[in-house]
Protein backbone atom coordinates (compact mmCIF):
# COMPACT_ATOMS: atom_id res chain seq x y z
CA UNK A 1 0.00 0.00 0.00
CA UNK A 2 2.75 2.58 0.55
CA UNK A 3 3.83 2.70 -3.15
CA UNK A 4 0.29 3.53 -4.39
CA UNK A 5 0.27 5.92 -1.79
CA UNK A 6 3.39 7.70 -2.81
CA UNK A 7 2.34 7.63 -6.33
CA UNK A 8 -1.21 9.73 -5.14
CA UNK A 9 0.71 11.68 -2.91
CA UNK A 10 3.64 12.64 -5.94
CA UNK A 11 0.87 13.06 -8.26
CA UNK A 12 -1.44 15.50 -5.61
CA UNK A 13 2.50 17.77 -5.49
CA UNK A 14 2.63 17.13 -9.43
CA UNK A 15 -0.87 18.83 -10.15
CA UNK A 16 -0.56 21.36 -7.50
CA UNK A 17 2.95 22.36 -9.25
CA UNK A 18 1.80 22.66 -12.41
CA UNK A 19 -1.41 24.54 -11.43
CA UNK A 20 1.29 26.82 -9.37
CA UNK A 21 3.17 27.91 -12.44
CA UNK A 22 -0.09 28.02 -14.48
CA UNK A 23 -1.47 30.38 -12.51
CA UNK A 24 1.49 32.90 -11.69
CA UNK A 25 1.76 34.66 -15.27
CA UNK A 26 -2.40 35.32 -14.89
CA UNK A 27 -1.72 36.69 -11.52
CA UNK A 28 0.70 39.09 -12.59
CA UNK A 29 -0.98 40.45 -15.92
CA UNK A 30 -3.89 40.90 -13.35
CA UNK A 31 -1.91 42.94 -10.98
CA UNK A 32 -1.82 46.97 -11.33
CA UNK A 33 0.62 48.42 -13.03
CA UNK A 34 1.87 51.68 -14.52
CA UNK A 35 4.12 54.10 -15.82
CA UNK A 36 4.96 58.03 -16.41
CA UNK A 37 5.28 58.09 -20.20
CA UNK A 38 5.62 61.82 -20.63
CA UNK A 39 5.99 65.21 -18.63
CA UNK A 40 5.62 68.78 -19.49
CA UNK A 41 6.54 71.81 -17.25
CA UNK A 42 3.43 74.21 -17.57
CA UNK A 43 5.26 77.18 -15.88
CA UNK A 44 8.24 76.62 -18.11
CA UNK A 45 9.27 80.24 -19.93
CA UNK A 46 8.95 78.03 -23.31
CA UNK A 47 11.73 79.86 -24.74
CA UNK A 48 15.06 77.60 -23.65
CA UNK A 49 16.50 76.73 -27.27
CA UNK A 50 18.92 73.68 -27.85
CA UNK A 51 22.82 74.95 -28.08
CA UNK A 52 25.56 73.48 -25.34
CA UNK A 53 28.67 74.73 -27.34
CA UNK A 54 28.74 78.15 -29.32
CA UNK A 55 27.78 81.13 -27.23
CA UNK A 56 27.39 82.88 -30.26
CA UNK A 57 25.10 81.34 -32.08
CA UNK A 58 20.86 80.53 -31.17
CA UNK A 59 19.03 76.96 -32.01
CA UNK A 60 15.81 75.35 -32.44
CA UNK A 61 13.18 75.63 -29.80
CA UNK A 62 13.20 72.61 -27.45
CA UNK A 63 9.90 70.51 -27.34
CA UNK A 64 6.89 71.70 -24.65
CA UNK A 65 7.18 68.23 -23.55
CA UNK A 66 10.27 68.90 -21.35
CA UNK A 67 10.23 64.57 -20.55
CA UNK A 68 9.01 61.25 -22.49
CA UNK A 69 10.10 57.76 -22.39
CA UNK A 70 9.34 57.04 -25.95
CA UNK A 71 10.84 58.90 -28.23
CA UNK A 72 13.17 59.72 -25.19
CA UNK A 73 13.09 63.37 -24.54
CA UNK A 74 14.64 65.06 -21.75
CA UNK A 75 14.54 68.59 -22.11
CA UNK A 76 15.85 71.47 -20.10
CA UNK A 77 13.49 74.33 -18.99
CA UNK A 78 13.71 78.05 -17.37
CA UNK A 79 11.51 79.23 -14.35
CA UNK A 80 11.00 82.33 -12.36
CA UNK A 81 12.47 81.94 -8.58
CA UNK A 82 10.16 82.94 -5.51
CA UNK A 83 8.82 82.65 -2.18
CA UNK A 84 5.47 82.40 -4.44
CA UNK A 85 6.58 80.75 -7.16
CA UNK A 86 5.63 76.77 -7.48
CA UNK A 87 6.79 74.74 -10.35
CA UNK A 88 3.66 73.17 -12.36
CA UNK A 89 3.39 70.15 -14.68
CA UNK A 90 0.93 67.71 -16.47
CA UNK A 91 2.43 64.43 -16.05
CA UNK A 92 0.70 61.66 -18.46
CA UNK A 93 0.33 58.03 -16.70
CA UNK A 94 -0.23 54.71 -18.18
CA UNK A 95 -2.54 52.87 -16.27
CA UNK A 96 -4.08 49.77 -18.47
CA UNK A 97 -5.35 47.73 -15.30
CA UNK A 98 -6.36 50.27 -12.81
CA UNK A 99 -10.51 50.54 -12.69
CA UNK A 100 -12.14 53.97 -13.22
CA UNK A 101 -13.33 55.53 -10.41
CA UNK A 102 -10.56 54.49 -7.91
CA UNK A 103 -9.09 57.14 -5.54
CA UNK A 104 -5.52 57.48 -5.80
CA UNK A 105 -2.65 59.36 -4.87
CA UNK A 106 0.07 60.16 -7.06
CA UNK A 107 3.71 61.04 -5.49
CA UNK A 108 6.89 62.80 -7.44
CA UNK A 109 9.80 63.01 -4.77
CA UNK A 110 13.16 64.44 -5.92
CA UNK A 111 16.33 65.64 -3.66
CA UNK A 112 14.93 69.18 -4.52
CA UNK A 113 12.46 70.31 -2.78
CA UNK A 114 10.69 72.67 -5.42
CA UNK A 115 10.30 69.06 -7.49
CA UNK A 116 8.65 67.37 -4.80
CA UNK A 117 4.75 66.53 -5.66
CA UNK A 118 1.50 65.32 -4.25
CA UNK A 119 -1.82 65.02 -5.92
CA UNK A 120 -5.08 63.26 -5.07
CA UNK A 121 -6.78 62.02 -7.64
CA UNK A 122 -9.34 59.88 -9.09
CA UNK A 123 -8.92 56.89 -11.85
CA UNK A 124 -10.48 57.73 -14.65
CA UNK A 125 -10.51 54.04 -16.00
CA UNK A 126 -8.42 54.62 -19.51
CA UNK A 127 -5.73 53.70 -20.68
CA UNK A 128 -3.79 57.11 -20.15
CA UNK A 129 -4.58 60.02 -17.67
CA UNK A 130 -3.01 63.54 -17.61
CA UNK A 131 -2.40 64.75 -14.15
CA UNK A 132 -1.85 68.55 -13.61
CA UNK A 133 0.28 69.23 -10.45
CA UNK A 134 1.72 71.58 -8.74
CA UNK A 135 4.98 71.62 -6.05
CA UNK A 136 4.83 71.74 -3.41
CA UNK A 137 7.49 74.08 -1.85
CA UNK A 138 8.34 77.27 -3.76
CA UNK A 139 11.45 77.96 -5.92
CA UNK A 140 13.12 80.00 -3.58
CA UNK A 141 14.89 83.25 -4.17
CA UNK A 142 18.62 81.14 -5.19
CA UNK A 143 19.39 81.72 -8.96
CA UNK A 144 20.52 78.32 -9.50
CA UNK A 145 20.67 75.42 -12.02
CA UNK A 146 18.86 72.38 -10.39
CA UNK A 147 19.55 69.02 -12.18
CA UNK A 148 17.53 66.37 -10.45
CA UNK A 149 15.30 63.82 -11.04
CA UNK A 150 12.09 62.16 -9.66
CA UNK A 151 10.40 59.36 -8.78
CA UNK A 152 7.32 58.86 -9.29
CA UNK A 153 4.76 56.07 -7.26
CA UNK A 154 1.17 55.63 -7.44
CA UNK A 155 -0.94 54.88 -4.29
CA UNK A 156 -4.41 53.13 -4.79
CA UNK A 157 -6.56 53.57 -2.14
CA UNK A 158 -4.59 55.54 0.12
CA UNK A 159 -5.60 55.38 3.88
CA UNK A 160 -7.54 52.16 3.83
CA UNK A 161 -6.59 48.80 3.87
CA UNK A 162 -6.56 47.92 0.72
CA UNK A 163 -3.94 50.34 -0.06
CA UNK A 164 -1.66 49.42 -2.70
CA UNK A 165 1.50 51.46 -4.25
CA UNK A 166 2.58 51.34 -7.54
CA UNK A 167 6.13 51.93 -8.70
CA UNK A 168 5.83 54.54 -12.20
CA UNK A 169 9.61 55.38 -12.48
CA UNK A 170 11.85 58.03 -12.53
CA UNK A 171 11.56 61.16 -14.99
CA UNK A 172 14.61 62.81 -15.57
CA UNK A 173 17.37 64.44 -14.48
CA UNK A 174 15.25 67.49 -15.12
CA UNK A 175 17.83 70.64 -16.07
CA UNK A 176 15.90 73.73 -14.50
CA UNK A 177 17.14 77.49 -14.48
CA UNK A 178 16.11 78.83 -11.49
CA UNK A 179 16.24 82.60 -12.95
CA UNK A 180 14.55 86.11 -11.68
CA UNK A 181 11.88 86.04 -14.59
CA UNK A 182 10.94 85.78 -18.01
CA UNK A 183 14.57 86.50 -20.22
CA UNK A 184 14.23 89.27 -21.88
CA UNK A 185 15.42 90.69 -25.11
CA UNK A 186 14.88 87.36 -27.07
CA UNK A 187 13.59 88.67 -30.45
CA UNK A 188 17.33 89.56 -30.46
CA UNK A 189 19.47 86.64 -32.15
CA UNK A 190 22.26 87.34 -29.46
CA UNK A 191 19.34 87.63 -26.81
CA UNK A 192 17.92 84.14 -27.72
CA UNK A 193 18.20 81.53 -24.37
CA UNK A 194 20.28 78.71 -24.94
CA UNK A 195 21.55 76.21 -22.78
CA UNK A 196 25.28 77.59 -23.19
CA UNK A 197 24.27 81.38 -22.28
CA UNK A 198 21.80 80.09 -19.71
CA UNK A 199 24.39 77.95 -18.19
CA UNK A 200 27.03 81.26 -18.12
CA UNK A 201 24.31 83.94 -16.74
CA UNK A 202 22.72 81.64 -14.04
CA UNK A 203 26.62 81.36 -12.69
CA UNK A 204 27.14 84.93 -12.65
CA UNK A 205 24.15 86.12 -11.29
CA UNK A 206 24.42 83.32 -8.81
CA UNK A 207 27.72 84.29 -7.95
CA UNK A 208 27.16 87.85 -7.46
CA UNK A 209 23.50 86.60 -5.20
CA UNK A 210 25.40 84.43 -2.73
CA UNK A 211 27.80 87.85 -1.80
CA UNK A 212 25.14 90.40 -1.96
CA UNK A 213 22.31 88.28 -0.67
CA UNK A 214 19.56 86.42 -1.93
CA UNK A 215 17.18 89.07 -1.33
CA UNK A 216 18.93 92.04 -3.04
CA UNK A 217 17.52 93.91 -5.70
CA UNK A 218 18.27 94.14 -9.47
CA UNK A 219 20.16 97.33 -9.28
CA UNK A 220 22.69 95.99 -6.63
CA UNK A 221 22.82 92.94 -8.72
CA UNK A 222 23.80 94.30 -11.37
CA UNK A 223 26.27 97.05 -9.95
CA UNK A 224 28.43 93.98 -8.72
CA UNK A 225 28.33 91.83 -12.59
CA UNK A 226 29.82 95.56 -13.55
CA UNK A 227 32.48 96.29 -10.70
CA UNK A 228 33.69 92.86 -11.17
CA UNK A 229 35.24 93.71 -14.80
CA UNK A 230 36.88 97.22 -13.24
CA UNK A 231 40.21 95.04 -12.67
CA UNK A 232 39.37 93.41 -16.40
CA UNK A 233 39.38 97.16 -18.04
CA UNK A 234 41.35 97.24 -21.09
CA UNK A 235 39.67 99.93 -23.70
CA UNK A 236 42.27 98.56 -26.47
CA UNK A 237 40.44 95.02 -26.59
CA UNK A 238 36.97 95.66 -28.19
CA UNK A 239 34.29 92.60 -28.53
CA UNK A 240 31.75 93.63 -31.46
CA UNK A 241 28.19 93.60 -29.65
CA UNK A 242 26.85 90.39 -31.13
CA UNK A 243 30.01 88.38 -29.71
CA UNK A 244 29.95 90.14 -26.24
CA UNK A 245 29.32 87.01 -24.54
CA UNK A 246 32.88 86.27 -24.44
CA UNK A 247 33.88 89.00 -22.31
CA UNK A 248 34.27 86.65 -19.79
CA UNK A 249 37.50 84.79 -21.31
CA UNK A 250 39.24 88.08 -21.51
CA UNK A 251 39.58 87.74 -17.87
CA UNK A 252 42.32 85.24 -18.70
CA UNK A 253 43.63 86.74 -21.83
CA UNK A 254 47.36 88.70 -21.48
CA UNK A 255 46.86 91.54 -20.63
CA UNK A 256 43.48 90.84 -19.18
CA UNK A 257 40.44 92.91 -19.93
CA UNK A 258 37.70 94.22 -22.45
CA UNK A 259 36.22 97.63 -23.54
CA UNK A 260 33.96 99.35 -21.43
CA UNK A 261 31.18 99.04 -24.58
CA UNK A 262 31.61 95.21 -24.13
CA UNK A 263 31.52 95.10 -20.45
CA UNK A 264 28.62 96.79 -20.75
CA UNK A 265 26.60 94.64 -23.65
CA UNK A 266 27.99 91.86 -21.61
CA UNK A 267 26.40 92.68 -17.88
CA UNK A 268 23.54 93.70 -20.25
CA UNK A 269 23.00 90.05 -21.89
CA UNK A 270 23.45 88.56 -18.35
CA UNK A 271 20.74 90.88 -16.58
CA UNK A 272 18.25 90.60 -19.52
CA UNK A 273 19.20 86.91 -20.06
CA UNK A 274 17.73 85.72 -16.35
CA UNK A 275 14.95 88.52 -16.43
CA UNK A 276 15.60 90.93 -13.87
CA UNK A 277 12.88 93.46 -13.47
CA UNK A 278 13.31 96.84 -14.91
CA UNK A 279 14.72 97.72 -18.78
CA UNK A 280 18.47 97.43 -19.78
CA UNK A 281 19.86 99.38 -22.51
CA UNK A 282 22.65 100.52 -24.01
CA UNK A 283 23.94 103.85 -24.55
CA UNK A 284 26.97 106.24 -24.32
CA UNK A 285 27.28 110.00 -23.11
CA UNK A 286 29.92 112.68 -24.71
CA UNK A 287 30.56 116.05 -24.16
CA UNK A 288 30.45 118.83 -26.70
CA UNK A 289 31.11 122.80 -27.12
CA UNK A 290 30.04 125.28 -26.01
CA UNK A 291 28.89 123.43 -22.51
CA UNK A 292 31.78 120.84 -21.62
CA UNK A 293 29.71 119.90 -18.57
CA UNK A 294 26.08 118.62 -20.08
CA UNK A 295 26.59 115.00 -20.96
CA UNK A 296 24.93 114.29 -24.86
CA UNK A 297 23.84 110.74 -26.06
CA UNK A 298 26.26 109.54 -28.51
CA UNK A 299 29.90 109.66 -29.26
CA UNK A 300 32.38 112.34 -30.08
CA UNK A 301 33.84 109.75 -32.94
CA UNK A 302 30.38 109.94 -34.98
CA UNK A 303 31.31 112.05 -36.91
CA UNK A 304 34.91 113.54 -35.43
CA UNK A 305 34.97 117.31 -34.11
CA UNK A 306 38.18 119.03 -35.45
CA UNK A 307 39.59 121.98 -36.23
CA UNK A 308 42.68 124.11 -37.39
CA UNK A 309 45.13 125.32 -35.05
CA UNK A 310 46.64 128.44 -35.50
CA UNK A 311 49.94 126.16 -36.31
CA UNK A 312 48.68 124.68 -38.94
CA UNK A 313 47.48 121.77 -36.91
CA UNK A 314 44.39 119.84 -37.09
CA UNK A 315 43.11 119.35 -33.59
CA UNK A 316 40.55 116.63 -32.57
CA UNK A 317 37.96 116.99 -29.12
CA UNK A 318 38.62 114.21 -26.88
CA UNK A 319 37.45 113.20 -23.34
CA UNK A 320 40.76 112.36 -21.16
CA UNK A 321 41.01 110.10 -18.86
CA UNK A 322 42.65 109.06 -15.98
CA UNK A 323 45.33 106.89 -18.47
CA UNK A 324 46.74 110.28 -19.77
CA UNK A 325 50.42 111.24 -18.66
CA UNK A 326 49.57 114.54 -17.58
CA UNK A 327 45.67 113.95 -16.08
CA UNK A 328 44.36 115.70 -18.90
CA UNK A 329 46.23 118.60 -18.72
CA UNK A 330 48.56 120.20 -22.00
CA UNK A 331 51.02 118.23 -23.07
CA UNK A 332 49.80 114.86 -21.56
CA UNK A 333 50.19 111.52 -23.81
CA UNK A 334 47.38 109.07 -24.43
CA UNK A 335 43.93 108.18 -22.85
CA UNK A 336 41.73 109.90 -25.75
CA UNK A 337 37.81 108.45 -25.87
CA UNK A 338 35.00 109.23 -28.64
CA UNK A 339 32.35 108.54 -25.43
CA UNK A 340 31.70 106.31 -22.20
CA UNK A 341 29.51 103.20 -22.88
CA UNK A 342 26.98 102.84 -19.99
CA UNK A 343 24.76 100.32 -18.96
CA UNK A 344 21.51 102.44 -18.29
CA UNK A 345 18.72 100.36 -16.16
CA UNK A 346 15.01 101.97 -15.96
CA UNK A 347 13.98 100.06 -12.61
CA UNK A 348 10.37 100.84 -10.36
CA UNK A 349 10.31 104.94 -11.50
CA UNK A 350 13.88 105.35 -10.92
CA UNK A 351 17.58 105.13 -13.37
CA UNK A 352 20.63 103.86 -12.97
CA UNK A 353 23.78 104.87 -15.09
CA UNK A 354 26.53 102.33 -14.46
CA UNK A 355 29.71 103.47 -17.31
CA UNK A 356 31.62 100.63 -18.06
CA UNK A 357 35.39 99.62 -16.71
CA UNK A 358 33.86 101.48 -13.75
CA UNK A 359 32.36 100.75 -10.10
CA UNK A 360 30.22 103.91 -10.18
CA UNK A 361 26.19 104.47 -10.55
CA UNK A 362 25.15 107.57 -11.06
CA UNK A 363 21.28 108.97 -11.37
CA UNK A 364 21.78 111.44 -14.33
CA UNK A 365 23.97 111.19 -17.43
CA UNK A 366 25.96 114.90 -16.59
CA UNK A 367 27.58 113.10 -13.67
CA UNK A 368 28.97 110.04 -15.61
CA UNK A 369 31.20 112.96 -17.48
CA UNK A 370 32.96 113.03 -13.83
CA UNK A 371 34.69 109.52 -14.70
CA UNK A 372 37.30 111.50 -17.08
CA UNK A 373 39.90 114.17 -16.20
CA UNK A 374 38.96 116.47 -18.83
CA UNK A 375 37.41 117.55 -22.36
CA UNK A 376 40.27 118.37 -24.50
CA UNK A 377 41.61 119.47 -27.62
CA UNK A 378 44.36 116.94 -28.99
CA UNK A 379 46.89 116.93 -32.00
CA UNK A 380 48.36 113.42 -33.16
CA UNK A 381 52.08 113.09 -32.76
CA UNK A 382 53.50 110.67 -35.62
CA UNK A 383 56.54 110.67 -33.73
CA UNK A 384 55.42 108.90 -30.65
CA UNK A 385 52.11 107.53 -32.44
CA UNK A 386 49.99 108.75 -29.98
CA UNK A 387 47.89 111.75 -29.28
CA UNK A 388 48.91 114.92 -26.97
CA UNK A 389 47.14 117.19 -25.18
CA UNK A 390 46.87 120.88 -27.10
CA UNK A 391 44.27 122.92 -24.82
CA UNK A 392 42.01 121.92 -22.40
CA UNK A 393 38.02 123.57 -22.45
CA UNK A 394 36.78 121.90 -19.11
CA UNK A 395 37.78 120.21 -16.63
CA UNK A 396 36.07 117.22 -14.56
CA UNK A 397 38.43 116.41 -12.09
CA UNK A 398 41.96 117.47 -10.76
CA UNK A 399 44.52 115.13 -9.65
CA UNK A 400 43.83 113.91 -6.09
CA UNK A 401 40.28 114.84 -6.44
CA UNK A 402 37.94 112.20 -5.15
CA UNK A 403 35.01 110.91 -7.85
CA UNK A 404 31.60 112.05 -7.38
CA UNK A 405 29.85 109.25 -5.42
CA UNK A 406 27.82 106.66 -6.31
CA UNK A 407 23.95 107.44 -5.59
CA UNK A 408 22.79 104.79 -3.17
CA UNK A 409 21.14 101.67 -4.36
CA UNK A 410 18.31 99.82 -3.02
CA UNK A 411 19.10 96.72 -1.11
Amino acid sequence: MACPQRFLYGLRCALMLLWLLASVPAARAAAPHGQVVALRFTSDHGLLCRNTTDLLTAGDRYPCTAWARIPAINAPISHTVGTKSFVRATVSLALPALPAGMPCLLEGKSAEPALCFRQELVSSGEPLQAIDVTAGQPLGLAVRKIEQPIRWTLTMQPGTAHQRRIDLGITGPHTVYAILGRPQGVEEARGVPTDVRMDLAVRAVAAVQAKAGLTTAEPWLLWELMRENVEAYLPTRHYPREQAWRVPESRQLQPKGASCISIVEYVGLVGRMVGMEGEITTTAFHARLPNGKQAQRGGLGDPPVKKRAANGETWQLFLVDHHNSRAGQVGGVGGMNYYEAVLEFRYRGATYFYPGGTDRVYDHGDKVLSIFRTLAWAAYDWTIEEWVVREVVETYSQPGDKPILSVPLPR
